[in-house]
């Protein structure tokens, strides 16, 4: 019954996480806060397998951080592989937002 409760709060802390990001960054340049947006969802969002068989689903920078960090023998590879991905995604969605922002052109 935990795994379940600890989704539920790790989900609510997400967003939490996303909506204070959202609003902290609004005074920022566009440039630089389209790109810190899709790099900070795409750090918190992404999930990897752990334990010794992958029974269990963590999110992906709890693993990276604990098997790379905290594990002697740790094997932080899946975690950080997963990440990396998400992050040339996050980039790759930016680089599409200003790409249609400037399309777009100036707002009236």
């Amino acid at each position: 019954m935990e795994y379940p409760i600890g989704w539920t709060v790790y989900a609510g802390s997400v967003l939490l996480f996303i909506a204070l990001g959202f609003r902290v960054s609004k005074p920022w340049p566009p440039g630089l806060r389209r790109v810190l947006r899709c790099l900070a969802v795409a750090t918190v969002v992404p999930i990897a397998p752990a334990g010794a068989a992958g029974d269990y689903l963590v999110p992906a920078v709890i693993v990276a951080l604990f098997e790379g960090v905290l594990q002697k023998s740790g094997d932080a590879t899946a975690a950080l592989q997963i990440l990396g991905i998400s992050w040339g995604l996050a980039l790759c969605v930016a680089a599409f937002l200003a790409f249609l922002e400037e399309r777009r052109g100036p707002r009236a």
